[in-house]
């Protein structure tokens, strides 16, 4: 016999199939239920609530990185500085002098800013996703990402068998778009300490073509990954 918030299959007395149908159904969706309140609060909790990685200290990764790359970052410089020579040479003009100039006070200001300026970047991220979350939903997120997914939307109708299968599908679906964005947020930590890490090895030959191609692709990267958790948390909090 079905109860007040279980799947109703509207099963005869004795037809033993059916209730067993019946059965297995509400236990799946219960299951499927919990499991989405528990993700929904765990997803709150751990995303929105977590601080980004840490780049600055002494022994750290970015650290560790850019002192692995420094002799690689040598080497392009006096390509740069060779590159400069030859156009000099070539055009019989003082620009190529002037661009190795501000390529070596970019690559300066880099070094010397970067990871304290990301840093803060990130961390104003940080403080504008619990902001605007807060903002939107006025309580816990998780409970309210929890209102978000239904889970209480059917409490006042009868859960018949295709009802409940919709549900399940749809839970399914929320857990694995939450366990996706969980590796996301992973995969964002690991390219913003490695892009951070290889920022002045980007920007150390920006007075020829492709080190100035190079250096723009890489702070893009770079923006995209500081702006992802705030854009991500403003749309859900749109939603």
């Amino acid at each position: 016999m079905a109860g007040k918030d279980d799947v109703n299959a509207n099963c005869q007395m004795l037809d033993g199939v059916c209730a067993a149908s019946e059965g297995f159904l509400n236990t799946l969706y219960h299951g499927i239920l919990d499991a989405i309140g528990e993700t929904a609060k765990g997803l709150g909790s751990f995303w929105v609530h977590t601080p980004s990685v840490p780049l600055e200290g002494p022994d750290n990764a970015v650290t560790f990185m850019r002192d692995t790359t420094l002799w690689y970052v040598g080497v392009l410089m006096m390509i740069s500085v060779f590159y400069a020579a030859g156009q000099m040479i070539w055009t019989r003009k003082g620009q190529p002098l002037t661009d190795l100039l501000a390529s070596l006070l970019k690559y300066i200001l880099v070094s010397a800013a970067s990871v304290s300026a990301i840093t803060m970047l990130l961390h104003a991220g940080d403080e504008f996703s619990a902001w605007v979350i807060d903002q939107s939903t006025g309580s816990e997120f998780g409970a309210a990402l929890a209102g978000l997914m239904a889970l209480t939307a059917f409490a006042s109708v009868t859960i018949g068998p295709g009802l409940a299968i919709f549900i399940i599908v749809v839970g399914i679906i929320a857990i694995l778009i939450s366990v996706i964005q969980i590796g996301l947020l992973i995969i964002r930590s690991a390219m913003a300490i490695i892009l951070v890490g290889t920022l002045p090895m980007a920007y150390s030959a920006t007075n020829t073509q492709w080190g100035k191609q190079w250096s723009q692709k890489h702070a893009s990267w770079l923006i995209a990954f500081v702006l992802y958790k705030p854009v991500a948390a403003t749309i859900y909090a749109a939603a």
